[in-house]
């Protein structure tokens, strides 16, 4: 009996836990907003006075060189309008800040189709060139005899590989090599002339 009951104290303790979590989480969210919505009304409030300040430090400081400029009158208008310009950068500034999930979510949607779009044809350009390789690489063995240990030549038809020793090709049927009627000796097929006796091949 006490097992049991011990059980039920023990998920009766789990599903608090998970329920202080659970409002933790609530609360931190319920922050997070708070925090945004006041760091956005900053924002609106250093963006009207940062401009209306410089702009008032502009115009002070047109006055003051019109009159008599003196130097505090001077430092004065100087510091209205770094001062204005720094409450608009920081305006811009907590702007972005509180706007930061907008502008990552469009980032995302704007620029990841674009590099995975890019990384596809990589793929796919990169794979197309690995095989021609590949393919070059063995036709090249075969040609050398790297494959067999013997000469292989190309079909003119086709362009595939056979036996130096072959009339036709393995792949299409085409004629490999031309006999000379004059001494028998067996030409490549392009050849114009017999190796053996330079007879005109027909």
């Amino acid at each position: 009996m006490s097992s049991r009951s011990d059980r039920y104290s023990r998920r009766a303790s789990g599903s608090a836990e998970v329920d202080a979590e659970a409002r933790e989480e609530v609360l931190s969210d319920a922050d997070f907003k708070k925090s945004r919505h006041v760091i956005r009304r900053l924002a609106k409030v250093l963006l009207v006075l940062g401009p209306l300040l410089a702009t008032g430090g502009l115009i002070f400081m047109v006055t003051v060189m019109s009159g008599s400029p003196t130097a505090p009158k001077f430092f004065l208008g100087g510091g209205m309008i770094a001062g204005g310009f720094l409450m608009t950068f920081f305006g811009v500034q907590a702007l972005l800040i509180s706007h930061a999930g907008k502008i990552s979510r469009f980032m995302g949607r704007s620029t990841i189709p674009a590099a995975s779009e890019n990384i596809k044809q990589l793929s796919t350009d990169g794979r197309t060139g690995i095989t021609n390789l590949a393919a070059a690489v063995a036709e090249g063995l075969a040609v050398s005899g790297g494959e067999t240990g013997g000469e292989m030549i190309l079909c003119p038809g086709c362009g595939s590989a056979n036996d130096s020793e072959a009339s036709f090709c393995d792949q299409c049927g085409n004629a490999l090599a031309r006999d000379c009627s004059g001494c028998g000796r067996r030409n490549d097929f392009d050849a114009s002339f017999c190796n053996g006796c330079g007879a005109r091949l027909s």
